[in-house]
């Protein structure tokens, strides 16, 4: 079963991270930096939903409703793993992924089938990636001789042919996912307008200084610094992409240092404070976004409720 956090009573700082031993931090400035972080990467991946107080995601119902409802068609599968997409790019922003678990229910000859939303974290150019995986809906069925049906039913899963052999004609358009692209164009025009490359650069450099007074942290350097050298060659990282540097060397640190040391994780923090208010200021001066991308189902609402979530 999932750990929520949301279900347990609160008594210390608890705050979920599963991409670490244990999977919860109780250590109040690492839950405080960490929750920076995730708040900067909502924007930086234009991610369809937020984190609450316990490091849960979450995504509004309505934003879920259009996910749900979309046409999907199959990629891969994988023993009880089906990976579906929406059969085609959501405007401007390529296709949505989706996986369909299915596991074994407690009523006999019935399965618990789950569909959830798969949003990728990339950081450092892609360097560093990690999934987010977002329940979507969860249904009961027979495990009968219907049963891939009833699953492609419930989804909204099509195959690629009709029973003529011809190629199933693609009917969504941005319609269908209005929310969607609404939410995503808002956190494109926030990202592109709250760049801090020179905060970047400044708290870097001030890290790379920490790290070389000692023993341990030079090694954390040498092995940055080979990892650093294969994104430049493969992922074009820039020299002056400091953002990608920086998250390069936060993940060197946390991999090879048994506790980030102290003046190091108060440069992250200070360093997130200030993207973070450059962030806020951008959505509370936004006006109906002008997106650079093409979208043909267009939005004149102003931030209102995106604003209020983006801010939690």
């Amino acid at each position: 079963m999932e750990l929520k956090l949301a279900d347990l009573e609160k008594e210390n700082d608890k705050y979920l991270r599963k991409d670490i031993d244990g999977g919860i931090l109780r250590e109040k400035e690492e839950i405080d930096r960490y929750k920076q972080e995730q708040y900067i990467d909502v924007v930086d991946n234009l991610m369809l939903g937020n984190y609450n107080e316990f490091g849960e995601y979450e995504i509004e119902d309505k934003i879920k409703e259009e996910l749900i409802a979309c046409r999907k068609v199959i990629e891969d599968n994988y023993e009880n793993l089906l990976f579906v997409k929406t059969e085609a790019s959501v405007n401007a922003f390529s296709n949505l992924h989706f996986v369909v678990r299915v596991t074994a229910s407690e009523k006999a000859d019935y399965n618990k089938v789950t569909l959830e939303l798969l949003e990728p974290i990339y950081k450092a150019k892609g360097f560093i990636e990690n999934t987010q995986a977002t329940l979507l809906k969860k249904v009961i069925l027979e495990n009968n001789s219907i049963f891939k049906d009833e699953i492609y039913k419930a989804f909204n899963i099509i195959v690629g042919t009709d029973i003529t052999g011809a190629k199933t004609e693609i009917i969504e358009t941005d319609e269908n996912f209005k929310e969607v692209i609404d939410r995503k164009v808002k956190l494109l025009y926030v990202k592109e307008k709250s760049q801090a490359d020179k905060e970047y650069e400044t708290y870097h450099k001030m890290n790379v200084e920490e790290l070389n007074k000692t023993d341990e942290g030079k090694k954390v350097l040498e092995n940055y610094n080979k990892e650093l050298n294969t994104a430049k060659k493969y992922l074009n990282i820039k020299e002056n992409d400091f953002k990608s540097r920086s998250d390069l060397l936060l993940n060197n640190i946390e991999r090879f240092m048994p506790k980030i040391p102290t003046p190091i994780r108060k440069n992250f923090t200070n360093l997130n404070s200030k993207v973070i208010n450059r962030i806020n200021k951008i959505i509370v001066v936004t006006k109906p976004i002008k997106p650079k991308v093409v979208v043909q189902v267009k939005s004149e609402s102003k931030l209102n409720k995106f604003m209020d979530v983006l801010s939690k």
